[in-house]
């Protein structure tokens, strides 16, 4: 059941008690008798104000519906009315009250209001009065136990391990330490629409019926499988009703609860489902969330700005004064600030500091530490009260409850047993082949199962351990009802080679008998070229890359790829990362710091969950070399003579490849023999060594030597190819790694008109 107002009243009292204190502090330390009188009538009209809500009763009612009920689903073949006399029924509308307050006596404009006092009072009444929300949640847990339902974990367990039962966990399984699991299958909320529901108040004839909510079909949300019964419309599965009780209530002119109707049928499934309502209500309206977050502290809230406890009213400022009086008197024990609550999540923060605040006070010595205890609890609630937004967590404001429905599915029970089997079942020679299967009826002992797996040609090659999997821990799959179905899992007792095989079932009952066969393909756990592979892979390992591949797994697409996952690592522990599927792309990089990478391609079996290696194995990390970018470079001018004369070559550009994602490697170019000339120039050799000038950064070089020979007969102009030999190769400025040194011939097309200069002696 809902929590009940008996914690709320125990906060009046004590504030009651912390008032009248501060009435008596007024009077010791105020001398002034005018001043003293003012004060003093300040004080009683809080004292007023919260001894006449304590006679109200607020707070005292919640959520009330049945606490369990029972289904029976009946197979849509079988004629109930015709072998029973009756039919049997198996859907169900629910009753749900939510207590609200009573605002019946509060309902008439008083003689100091002016109208818009009234009209911004009576649309509190409308907050008041109604439900603001009411959440639907439905669980189910296929548990087959006739008489007691599954335990569930309480609020302040969900709250600890932080589960919130909304749409966004819809097919998830409710799982908790030492609490069954349960699924959350569907959910859906009804929110009030608080515009429409003020606009239908007449403030010069106003009546209790004026009040009724307004829960628009369209604010709605329904989201997973809310079991509705067929026929039933949308728009009635969970609504809001004015029942006989509701009609007589606003008769006498009271109004203390609204009622909802649910209609709900299962779909198909036998178990337990529990129905949950929670409920927000506004028994207490501290002041409202600020939309536009103009409030930053509580400094800010205006003094002239009202609360609601229930329907009586009280005013900001007077809440400021006890609180700063409370605060100050209780300094010595850590009270958390109000800007705790500004927070995000701040509310949990806020309740854990408020007990640590009590502990300190309970185990002083001093003589009042029980009434400082009392005095903590009411500086907290008067907090809430002010911070705007926070009153949403008092007590008084939400109800939740839940109750069981057992669903008993009544399956036909067949004569004949039957079996039913999968077509088609893959495995890897590594891995063992597993499947599941099912038979029916179940009959205990009286169901023999024999399996076995034969090669193409008929004979066995290997049997099959079947085991229910109601007696496999892990899966909460409960036993089956005498009758019905019972699911298997077979496991191939061993591996087999690559080949095609065939699983055959058979399920005897009696002197009667079902059979069945799949086809097991088993595929290769090697890759049909696995050094190829290797290679590809090695490729990629180079400092600033990164892997990007495709797994070619042998069972070329017909396992699918999400039964894969592919663990990467290097030799820094925490550098890892799983990828799932047979393709990774760019998944895990190479930074400087690594020296190898491990690859492991594992296939997860879909049943046991059980993973099996395909490939493993470990990878230096290299710095790749860089290219020669103009391995031709073009010359059109050669100073000097043309028996002596002058090459420089310009723009000889090395590519630089990556040392890390961000930076590059530096590279070096090295001429390392004789040049060579290709054609032309005949009787010419070099005069000098070829001389390189450049920039690793940028890999920008530039080379000279000089050339000379005896000119032929009439020799104008120089036209020939040269051949430099080079290497080039690349270091990694972050961790002093470098490539290999790779082959860079450099070709000069050489052409030019050296001067022609002075004919030699004896010519």
């Amino acid at each position: 059941m809902s929590k009940g107002g008996g914690a709320g009243k125990v906060y009046f009292v004590l504030y009651l008690a912390v008032v009248l204190e501060l009435l008596i502090i007024i009077v010791e330390r105020d001398e002034a008798e005018e001043h003293l009188h003012k004060k003093t009538q300040e004080a009683m009209r809080i004292v007023e104000s919260i001894l006449s809500q304590l006679q109200s009763g607020a707070g005292t009612e919640g959520i009330n519906t049945r606490p369990q009920d029972e289904i029976t689903l009946i197979p849509a073949n079988v004629n109930v009315k015709e072998a029973l006399g009756t039919d049997i029924k198996s859907d169900r509308t629910y009753l749900v009250e939510v207590g609200v307050t009573d605002i019946t006596a509060s309902l008439r404009k008083k003689e100091e209001e002016s109208q818009k006092e009234y009209q911004l009072r009576l649309s509190k009444l409308v907050e008041l009065a109604n439900v603001e929300e009411l959440e639907y949640q439905i669980l189910y847990n296929p548990d087959q136990n006739p008489t007691q339902a599954p335990d569930f974990p309480p609020e302040d367990t969900l709250s600890k391990y932080k589960i919130s039962l909304d749409s966004n966990q819809i097919n998830q399984r409710i799982s908790v330490p030492n609490f069954p699991e349960w699924e959350f299958i569907g959910y859906m909320k009804l929110k009030i629409d608080k515009v429409a529901t003020t606009s239908q108040l007449n403030a010069d004839n106003i009546s209790l019926a004026q009040f009724e909510p307004v829960y628009p079909a369209s604010a709605v949300s329904k989201y997973g499988n809310y079991c509705a019964p067929p026929g039933v419309h949308p728009d009635s599965i969970f609504h809001y009703i004015t029942d006989t009780v509701h009609m007589k209530q606003l008769k006498v002119g009271k109004l203390v609860r609204r009622a909802f109707a649910v209609h709900f049928q299962p779909t198909g499934q036998g178990g337990w489902y529990k129905l949950r309502f929670a409920s927000r209500t506004n028994r207490i309206l501290g002041v409202r969330k600020d939309p536009n977050k103009t409030i930053a502290n509580v400094d800010d809230i205006p003094d002239d700005y009202r609360v609601n406890i229930g329907t009586v009213q009280l005013s900001v400022a007077d809440l400021k004064k006890v609180k700063k009086e409370l605060a100050g008197t209780l300094d010595a024990f850590g009270l958390p600030d109000a800007s705790v609550l500004f927070s995000q999540d701040g509310i949990e923060e806020f309740e854990t500091q408020i007990n640590e605040a009590k502990i300190k006070a309970a185990s002083s010595s001093d003589k009042d530490r029980e009434q400082n205890v009392s005095k903590i609890d009411l500086y907290s609630y008067i907090v809430k009260l002010l911070v705007p937004g926070a009153s949403i967590n008092f007590d008084q404001n939400r109800g939740s409850i839940e109750f069981n429905v057992r669903v008993n599915k009544v399956e036909p029970r067949p004569n004949d047993p039957s079996l039913f089997m999968p077509d088609k079942v893959f495995s890897f020679s590594n891995a063992p082949g597993v499947f599941q299967f099912s038979i029916s009826p179940y009959q205990a002992t009286g169901n023999i199962i024999e399996a076995r797996v034969m090669n193409e040609s008929g004979s066995q090659v290997a049997m099959i351990r079947e085991t229910p999997l109601d007696q496999i821990s892990g899966l909460g799959v409960s036993a089956p009802a005498f009758g019905s179905k019972r699911e298997f899992r077979g496991v191939v007792d061993k591996a087999l080679a690559p080949g095609n095989y065939k699983i055959e079932v058979k399920h005897r009952l009696g002197a009667k008998e079902a059979s069945n066969i799949a086809y097991l393909e088993v595929f290769s756990d090697k890759l049909d070229n696995e050094t190829t592979f290797k290679g590809r892979l090695d490729g990629y390992t180079y400092y600033g890359g990164s892997f990007r591949f495709s797994f070619p797994e042998t069972s070329k697409g017909k396992i699918q790829a999400n039964q894969f996952k592919m663990y990467f690592s290097s030799d820094k522990s925490q550098d890892k990362k799983e990828v799932s599927g047979l393709t990774t792309r760019g998944d895990f990089s190479f930074p400087p710091e690594i020296k190898n990478a491990n690859v492991k391609v594992v296939w997860v079996q879909p049943f046991t969950f059980t993973e099996y290696t395909l490939f493993e194995d470990s990878f230096v990390i290299k710095q790749e070399p860089p290219n020669l970018v103009t391995p031709t470079v073009y010359v059109q001018e050669c100073p000097g003579t043309m028996s002596k004369f002058k090459v420089r070559v310009e723009g000889i550009q090395v590519g630089a490849p990556m040392a890390s994602d961000k930076e590059n490697a530096k590279v070096k170019l090295e001429v390392t023999g004789t040049p060579t000339i290709e054609e032309g120039l005949k009787g010419y050799t070099f005069a000098t060594e070829p001389m390189l000038e450049g920039d690793e950064k940028t890999g920008v070089y530039a080379m000279e030597f000089e050339i000379s020979g005896k000119p032929e007969k009439n020799m104008s102009k120089v036209v020939t190819t040269i051949s430099v030999p080079c290497k080039i190769w690349a270091e990694n400025p972050l961790n002093g790694v470098k490539s290999e040194k790779m082959d860079a011939p450099i070709m000069i097309q050489l052409t030019c008109s050296p001067e022609k200069g002075k004919k030699p002696r004896g010519r």
